[in-house]
């Protein structure tokens, strides 16, 4: 029978102080770890699910480290026995019942039957049964243990996440075991595992760094360094790269700006050579137009000029026929006159005439004189 030490202690039952508002969110938001029953497993979910319900109470952590604790059945009577108060006693039952709902709720497999093997058992018991059940033997786990820590493997991609495994690991190897793992046995392992320069650094100088801690803070040094350093080579490059980038960025811009601004030329040097063309083309059309208004104004003219010339012609025609016809008609009104008017031949002329006829010396027919001589016998 588990005696009241097993279950809790009246510090470890004190009144519990109202969690912040903060903790409360948080207990709402995170959900608890699942198990299925795996060995492998059983002791990192021990680890998180004891940090789970620290956040539902913080009395949890210690019933469940006095419940792995103990070595018979756990039963309500002495968690009610172990209680300072009767109320205190009744939180602790209705926390364990909780633990127990909790339980049933995230296992699975292997796990999920221990728990509805002893469902009528209260909360802290089948945590026992679980933890019996799945978790692995102290000399089994140690023999494990001292095999990985006799042989890491560290990453040197990410060393310092390998190396604080291996830390781990010892110290849970020397926490189940109650012993200290020899100093010698740490720094050997720790110069046959490194490798390149620190190495030969740790082979060198092991006369004068006689003991683990040295050696340990000698390989966090080497590693720390070399991290920062390829962490600042990364930078550097990756600025390099950076200003070859911008620079390659802006050449390519001005590329692209210079092959615009070239481009832009272009067309203006075409939009100008088109208005000129166009301009020329106007200026020989004005121009065309201008020699056939021309051509036509001196073809009008000359058509004038014809018509004038004709019409003179046709006028100096016409005045000539007119003289002709108006000497003819002279001519004929003087025979008349002559027919009418005897008179006393003077000069050469007709017989009993007064008319006188000059031959002309230009022609064949006689001109009559203008000269008229009155007959005697109408004085």
């Amino acid at each position: 029978m588990a005696t009241a030490h097993d279950i809790g202690s009246p510090t470890a039952g004190a009144s519990e102080v109202d969690a912040p508002a903060s903790t409360h969110r948080l207990r709402l938001r995170l959900k608890p770890p699942t198990y299925d029953g795996s060995y492998a497993t059983f002791e990192e979910w021990k680890y998180k699910f004891s940090a789970y319900m620290g956040l539902q109470d913080n009395i949890f952590p210690q019933l469940l480290s006095r419940a792995e604790r103990a070595t018979t059945v756990l039963t309500d009577a002495e968690l009610l026995g172990a209680a300072t108060t009767l109320e205190e006693g009744e939180k602790w039952t209705q926390l364990c019942q909780n633990l127990k709902y909790i339980l049933i709720n995230i296992t699975s497999g292997p796990a999920a039957t221990v728990c509805r093997q002893h469902q009528d058992a209260m909360g802290l018991e089948v945590y026992r049964q679980l933890r019996n059940r799945f978790a692995i033997p102290v000399g089994t786990r140690s023999i494990g243990y001292l095999t990985r820590l006799l042989k890491p493997k560290f990453d040197n991609n990410d060393f310092e996440e390998s190396f604080s495994t291996w830390l781990f690991e010892l110290a849970r190897y020397e926490r189940d075991n109650n012993a200290q793992l020899p100093d010698h046995v740490k720094k050997a392992v720790l110069m046959n595992e490194a490798t390149g320069p620190l190495q030969q650094h740790l082979h060198l100088n092991a006369s004068t760094t006689p003991t683990y801690a040295e050696v340990r803070t000698t390989v966090m040094e080497y590693y720390r360094t070399t991290t920062a350093f390829s962490r600042l080579q990364q930078q550097s490059s990756s600025s390099v790269s950076t200003i070859l980038e911008d620079a390659q960025l802006q050449w390519t811009l001005e590329q692209h700006t210079k092959a615009k601004e070239k481009e832009k030329a272009r067309t203006k040097e075409k939009d100008m050579a088109k208005a000129t063309k166009e301009k020329d083309t106007n200026k020989e059309k004005a121009e065309k137009a201008m020699e056939a208004t021309a051509h036509t104004t001196k073809e009008k003219s000359k058509e004038n000029n014809n018509h004038g010339t004709s019409q003179k012609e046709e006028t100096k025609v016409t005045k000539e026929r007119q003289k002709t016809c108006l000497a003819k008609k002279k001519r004929e009104s003087n025979s008349v006159v002559l027919q009418m008017w005897p008179t006393k031949p003077h000069g050469k002329g007709l017989p009993n005439s007064g008319v006188q006829y000059v031959r002309d010396t230009t022609g064949t027919e006689p001109r009559c004189n203008s000269t008229m001589v009155r007959p005697k016998q109408w004085v």
